[in-house]
C-alpha cells in the first residue's frame, strides 16, 4: 500500500528526520535506515540518507522529508 502525506504535515528538512522516518524519492516514500544529518543544528554541507532498501541519496535525489506520523 502506498503512503500519502497528510494535509496537516509540516515541511521537514534533512535534519528533522532519522531512522524510521521517510524520504520521497521520485513518486514513492522510502523508509530511512540512516541519516548522517539527523539532529544536526545546521544542515551540513555534505550528508547522506540511506534507505532500508540499501540505496544512498544526497540532496539532489530527495523530493521531500517526512516523520513517520506525517504519513497515512
Amino acid at each position: 500500500m502506498s503512503k500519502h502525506l497528510k494535509n496537516s504535515a509540516p515541511s521537514r528538512s534533512v535534519t528533522d528526520v532519522g531512522p524510521g522516518d521517510y524520504v520521497k524519492i521520485g513518486s514513492s516514500w522510502q523508509k530511512i535506515a540512516s541519516n548522517s544529518a539527523a539532529g544536526a543544528s545546521h544542515t551540513p554541507r555534505s550528508w547522506t540518507v540511506r534507505t532500508e532498501s540499501g540505496s544512498e541519496h544526497g540532496m539532489f535525489g530527495i523530493n521531500r522529508y517526512a516523520k513517520a506520523e506525517d504519513l497515512e
